[in-house]
């Protein structure tokens, strides 16, 4: 993460290896999103919770805030988590990010995508292959773009 050059409005998406509490509040700082898996252990206290769209796939779509002290140091803004319930492989994942606009799916849809992007990910890294980012993925959607919601 320290080597991404950040970007406004872009979007930045992390597997749970890489929360780093300090380094996504500076993500976040320079207006950049990101959606990053959450661990199993993380602390957290529930601002507020908002309506699920009728997705039966969200259970749940919540605001809040890093519970344990140090981490609240870290990461003192308040954040989004989701949990996703997956059919196909009949999971439940927990996702974190701080984008406040787009909906649960959305968020979901994103990460769940990522493996689309790590196949355009690595189709530039055979172009390019001094490039640094072999593990992480930046994903820079425009305004214009939206994510089809899959839920009727």
């Amino acid at each position: 993460m320290a080597v991404i050059p950040y970007e406004c409005g872009a979007y930045y998406i992390f597997d749970r290896g890489y929360m780093d509490f300090a380094r996504l509040y500076a993500l976040s700082r320079h207006s950049a999103y990101y959606v990053i898996r959450a661990k199993r252990n993380l602390k957290i206290e529930i601002l507020e919770n908002f309506g699920t769209n009728d997705c039966p796939e969200i259970l749940s779509d919540q605001l809040v805030r890093l519970d344990g002290f140090y981490s609240y140091l870290d990461y003192p803004e308040n954040f989004r988590r989701v949990r996703y319930y997956d059919k196909e492989t009949q999971r439940l994942f927990t996702y974190l990010t701080n984008n406040m606009e787009i909906t649960a799916d959305q968020v979901a849809l994103l990460y769940k995508n990522r493996r689309y992007y790590k196949c355009l990910e690595y189709h530039c890294l055979i172009k390019h292959p001094l490039s640094s980012f072999l593990t992480m993925l930046k994903i820079t959607i425009s305004k214009n773009f939206f994510i089809t919601n899959n839920c009727p």
